[in-house]
């Protein structure tokens, strides 16, 4: 991967929201097939790992109703439970897990009028919402660098984990551009994470 030129703010904030809405739910047979219909420039596979993983993963999937089961079960098994592999919450990576995280984020998202992923149902600071709060900071040109400053912390071992604990193609992928996004952004806005 090199620098960030490549990648417009607003190609970046399209990655974060697909990243988004990968974690908030398993794609139905219909979305598998519009992303296997999903463009991948070949500049992206260039310098992404999680982009040309995509178009792999595109490239493998001969019925989207079969990949679309095999989704919802990797996704239940790492996300949903009733033992989910991984919490993918703030709060539960700062070791509160429902706590003030939660709290602290939604005062985040009031002081920038902003309400991520709206019609979703879960928490505040679960990844699903914070991505799609980045997505929309991007957007909008808000002020991406303090919300990477005060939430942004936990989002690489996110990634980390995500590729840890999958050998499903999709979500294996989804874990890397996680993982290679945040440092973009790090690197775009100046800012140096730490937990």
């Amino acid at each position: 991967m090199t620098g960030h030129n490549f990648l417009s703010q607003q190609d970046r904030a399209h990655l974060w929201e697909f990243l988004a809405v990968a974690l908030d739910s398993p794609p139905d047979a219909e979305t598998v097939t519009s992303l296997q219909q999903w463009d991948i420039t070949d500049i992206l596979v260039e310098h992404l790992d999680g982009a040309d993983q995509i178009q792999r993963w595109q490239q493998s999937v001969q019925d989207p109703t079969s990949a679309a089961k095999e989704l919802r079960r990797e996704f239940t098994r790492l996300f949903s439970g009733p033992r989910p592999q991984l919490q993918i919450h703030e709060s539960y990576y700062a070791g509160d897990f429902l706590g003030q995280p939660v709290i602290d984020v939604k005062s985040t998202y009031r002081d920038f009028d902003i309400w991520p992923a709206a019609d979703t149902s879960k928490e505040a600071d679960h990844a699903a919402v914070e991505l799609s709060a980045l997505s929309l900071l991007l957007t909008q040109d808000g002020d991406v660098a303090t919300f990477l400053n005060q939430h942004g912390w936990w989002i690489p071992s996110l990634g980390e984990d995500i590729q840890q604990e999958t050998e499903n193609a999709f979500y294996s992928a989804v874990g890397t551009l996680i993982s290679e996004l945040i440092a973009i952004e790090m690197d775009a806005w100046n800012v140096e994470l730490s937990d």
